[in-house]
């Protein structure tokens, strides 16, 4: 009988120490699942993507008036791109998109004899620049603005303008062309 007993006992005993084994192994399962990840407190920020450059999207028109045997453009006018950012603000301010204005704004900036207007508008995305001068090179007229050997100088401006025509990361590009007086 007594060596019944002491059977049991290591028996009752290694059943206690299986029972605290596997609960501690439960425990700890359960503490590292609700313990955060490294990778789960990182906040993802979205990949800002900037602005267009004008000087990108000077770039891009002189490119491809030299790929249609045009000279390339004088991009270093400061009244031309102060011109051509008045009426990027104004664009924005006003939600205008129409060429009504382009003149009245030019004006007071750029004394011309001869001067066009190209316009932009989009989403803010990647490769921006590019996605203005192929818009414009699609369309006959800014494609005309574009080639036209007359023109010597041009100007441009962008700007952000969230909300411009309905679309929350508007971007505005504008173009000016010129041949001074």
């Amino acid at each position: 009988m007594k060596k019944i007993i002491i059977w049991l006992t290591a028996i009752g005993f290694m059943l206690i120490v299986l029972t605290i084994g596997a609960y501690s192994v439960v425990f700890n399962l359960l503490a590292e699942y609700n313990q955060p990840t490294a990778q789960a407190t990182q906040v993802v920020q979205p990949k800002q993507i900037p602005l267009p450059l004008a000087t990108d999207i000077e770039a891009g028109i002189n490119q491809y008036r030299i790929s249609q045997g045009v000279a390339p453009l004088n991009s270093e006018v400061p009244s031309l791109d102060q011109a051509a950012q008045s009426r990027a603000d104004q664009m924005c301010a006003e939600n205008d998109w129409s060429h009504n204005k382009g003149w009245e704004l030019l004006s007071p900036y750029y004394n011309y004899s001869y001067a066009g207007e190209n316009l932009y508008y989009g989403y803010l995305q990647k490769d921006q620049a590019a996605d203005a001068v192929a818009d414009w090179i699609a369309s006959p007229t800014h494609r005309a603005n574009m080639v036209d050997s007359e023109y010597i100088e041009m100007g441009v401006a962008v700007k952000a303008c969230p909300g411009f025509q309905g679309e929350p990361t508007a971007v505005i590009v504008t173009n000016y062309f010129g041949v001074p007086r």
